[in-house]
């Protein structure tokens, strides 16, 4: 069983990454997905059951520490096995907060606990060429870390796959 904690403000782009981890663990569709997506929108920590999967969704960083957080607990309680974490580059810290950079802070978190991470996120307005020379830096630095990118374009099946397709490091 897995925990997979997607982090995107952009309710289109949640909606497509919930899809895309749906699809890649065998559920098509985002119907019945047990919570109102505009909720999530709303800066509140989603949650969904898939296949004995745990789905967490977060649309800010101080929610997405918070469903990280839950998520670690569902491993040492022994509910969860693996957990992994999806996110976008660009979202606000908190609710109403400034679009920032925060998905810099999930991956040094991501790293520091050994959860595999994908970034999905659209960088060709965000001019961040710098994250991907962080991110191989960082998996150097501590050997069994693998950071997937997919920037330039939102490709949250490439990112899904690229992430289920990793071995878990244990947490």
């Amino acid at each position: 069983m897995k925990a997979i904690v997607i982090i995107e403000d952009k309710r289109e782009e949640l909606l497509a990454a919930i899809a895309a981890v749906k699809e890649k663990l065998g559920v098509a569709g985002i119907e019945g997905i047990g919570i109102e997506i505009d909720d999530i929108v709303a800066f509140k920590m989603g949650f969904e059951l898939v296949e004995g999967n745990s789905l967490f969704f977060a649309h800010d960083l101080m929610t997405a520490e918070n469903a990280i957080k839950f998520a670690q607990d569902k491993v040492q309680a022994g509910f969860v096995k693996e957990i992994y974490i999806l996110t976008d580059l660009m979202f606000p810290l908190k609710k109403e907060g400034a679009e920032q950079a925060n998905g810099v802070s999930v991956i040094l978190d991501a790293v520091e606990a050994g959860i595999p991470v994908a970034v999905c996120s659209d960088t060709d307005h965000h001019e961040v060429k710098f994250l991907p020379k962080l991110c191989r830096f960082l998996e150097k630095s501590k050997p069994g870390t693998k950071i997937d990118l997919v920037l330039d374009k939102k490709d949250w099946k490439k990112a899904v796959d690229l992430l289920l397709s990793n071995a878990m490091v244990p947490v």
